[in-house]
């Protein structure tokens, strides 16, 4: 296999990942926009309780009563919190896989960079024969340059 093929198997399998982490983020967005519909609801479900407490304190309402209401209104704050929690752990994980991607991306783009290094320099190599036309030299300048350039990144 020829170093140009094997270059453009690394490019394939470089995209190839970028595909697989493009659905998983997208799933991992679908599951947290469901936890903040949920959490959405939880706090619309404590305004109502809220409204319902002060609503019954105009009323004159029984000990059991009041205490039923705030016992509904500790759980759906522990449910609440419960999701903020999940929410969190997620984004956490989330950003530990884009950590650990980002760094392989890195060590890819290092390798595709030194394949490329080395392609340029074996082409200047086959060049390097005494030029019978001036497109030859203008070849080899511009690798020389690319070869410059690809070095400053």
């Amino acid at each position: 296999m020829s170093l140009a093929t094997g270059f453009s198997h690394q490019v394939l399998l470089v995209l190839f990942g970028l595909t697989i982490l493009a659905q998983t983020a997208n799933a991992q967005d679908q599951r947290q926009q469901n936890l903040e519909n949920q959490r959405k609801l939880l706090q619309q479900e404590i305004k109502q309780i809220n409204k319902l407490l002060f609503s019954n304190e105009k009323q004159k309402k029984s000990v059991l009563t009041e205490s039923e209401d705030l016992s509904l209104k500790i759980n759906v704050r522990g449910r609440l919190i419960r999701v903020t929690n999940e929410q969190a752990n997620r984004l956490t994980q989330k950003i530990s896989v884009n950590q650990r991607i980002i760094r392989q991306q890195r060590k890819d783009l290092e390798n595709l960079k030194k394949d490329y290094s080395e392609e340029l320099k074996k082409a200047k190599k086959e060049l390097n024969w005494k030029p019978k036309y001036n497109i030859v030299s203008l070849v080899k300048e511009m690798i020389s340059i690319e070869l410059n350039n690809l070095n400053k990144v």
